[in-house]
């Protein structure tokens, strides 16, 4: 079953107004990255105005807050289900209101979306090197978390990894993840963000910790999608070479 990938170009102000307004009122997330993806972070969206046309969404933390503040254009990704959204912007104001900061974000003159469906999963036998590393933001922790695992599964919009239960008890559900570097030996190599969905026991020492990838572009979305198909056939053939 391969995942289906549907990408829609909306340029009608009203319907943009929608899209938007739908985002804010699922207590949505966006994304801000800089063009070339080098720099990116998460930020909620705190006001929305189909009016005056703008969203308005908490500021980055200050080790890349600058390099977003400062580029001559970026790009803004957000998510609800399995329905993406993503549009370019090149006039992001800085709001301050006393000790508090905001960016002003306008509506843009068009943007995109992506539909995903039917995510197919294969799981990964031990003989196939797999592997993800990256960090982990724990809200109740004031430090970032190192972690490496051996990738468990993976299909078009999740991946689960095996840690042992000491580093999974720090990655609860809800924990970011930020470059995620995944790597199957001959089929992907592709760094990404995501968010742990599910924690869960294995045996007495591991967990699989499940995550859903973050606002991904629809060329990293397709590459993952063809990796997973990938991994799937180099599987059944090495079960038909051991027959």
């Amino acid at each position: 079953m391969q995942a289906e990938e549907q990408i829609t170009k909306i340029d009608t102000p009203r319907a943009i107004a929608k899209i938007l307004t739908r985002h804010f009122q699922s207590r949505g997330k966006f994304t801000l990255l800089t063009l070339s993806g080098d720099v990116r972070g998460e930020t909620a969206i705190v006001a929305n105005d189909p009016d005056a046309r703008y969203l308005l969404v908490d500021t980055l933390p200050k080790s890349i807050a600058r390099t977003i503040e400062t580029a001559r254009c970026i790009q803004v990704r957000g998510a609800i289900g399995s329905l993406y959204t993503w549009f370019e912007c090149d006039d992001l104001q800085v709001i301050e209101e006393g000790l508090d900061r905001y960016y002003e974000i306008p509506y843009p003159a068009e943007l995109f979306q992506l539909q995903r469906r039917n995510a197919f999963r294969v799981g990964l036998p031990t003989r196939t090197p797999a592997s993800m590393r990256g960090r982990a933001s724990n809200p109740n922790l004031d430090t970032d978390i190192a972690f490496f695992g051996r990738i468990d599964n993976i299909s078009a919009t999740g991946i689960g990894i095996i840690l042992n239960q000491s580093l999974a008890a720090l990655m609860p559900v809800g924990t970011i993840i930020f470059e995620g570097h995944i790597v199957i030996e001959d089929h992907l190599n592709i760094i990404l963000d995501a968010e742990v969905r599910n924690n869960r026991p294995i045996n007495d020492h591991e967990s699989v910790i499940g995550m859903e990838f973050s606002v991904v572009s629809p060329s990293d979305a397709l590459t993952i999608a063809r990796a997973v198909l990938d991994v799937q056939r180099a599987i059944r053939m090495d079960e038909d070479n051991l027959l």
